[in-house]
């Protein structure tokens, strides 16, 4: 991941990610590099790549990112520093974890708000797998098989309905599933229902209680409370 100094968008214009990405490509031959999935946004690039030898990834990322900001620095008429920090790179052990990675990479544009089907944004990798653009190579080390197509469309709706029950389980949606015509003051008065709010929350939400309390419109005391009472158990 690659992002612009003070999270600010240094991809401005459709012209500078496709010079960005001609970076990337011209490069890639040069050090042999395999492109598996990328995206680019207004302010950071994701890509995920494979290579046998780690260095030959260090160096690649310095030649483009080192060519791109003289780029963008003249065409800016600036100076200085254009990313954030030197790129961050986390290795990947797993098949589960690759293809999760590939989907979320995908889905930036979405989750961003800037998209709302994958086919419609032009700066990423899906197209290249829908429409059959990536090289055997990279089909093969990403998906074992050259029949990728089924796999690829499975793996993308898995993450879209991940994303869909994310979506469903704010702390507002699910307490608006306890509410069943119930007052939010009359569901306070039943420690047994405050209580299986509070743990359904926490657990599906990842919340700390003085955040549900809140949400709630409970002091956090009330919290501790239905712990002593037995309503709650300890972690």
């Amino acid at each position: 991941m690659i992002q612009g100094i003070n999270k600010l968008n240094i991809f401005e214009t459709d012209k500078e990610k496709h010079i960005y990405l001609k970076y990337l490509n011209e490069e890639k031959q040069k050090q042999d590099i395999k492109i598996l999935a990328y995206v680019i946004m207004d302010n950071h690039i994701h890509l995920l790549i494979y290579d046998e030898k780690e260095e030959n990834i260090s160096k690649w990322m310095q030649i483009v990112n080192t060519k791109y900001a003289k780029f963008y620095n003249k065409e800016h008429d600036r100076v200085g520093y254009v990313y954030r920090d030197r790129f961050k790179s986390k290795p990947i052990s797993d098949r589960t974890y690759l293809y999760n990675v590939l989907a979320y990479i995908h889905f930036n544009p979405i989750e961003a708000g800037i998209s709302k089907e994958l086919n419609q944004y032009s700066f990423s990798s899906y197209n290249d797998y829908v429409y059959h653009r990536k090289s055997k190579e990279e089909i093969i080390l990403l998906f074992e098989n050259e029949d990728y197509q089924p796999l690829f469309h499975f793996i993308h709706e898995k993450y879209y309905k991940k994303m869909l029950l994310k979506s469903n389980e704010s702390p507002e949606n699910i307490l608006k599933n306890y509410l069943q015509g119930k007052t939010v003051k009359e569901i306070k008065r039943d420690k047994e229902l405050t209580a299986k709010i509070v743990v359904d929350i926490k657990e599906k939400c990842n919340l700390r209680e003085y955040q549900i309390a809140k949400i709630l419109t409970i002091g956090k005391n009330r919290i501790h409370q239905l712990k002593r009472e037995g309503f709650i158990k300890e972690d």
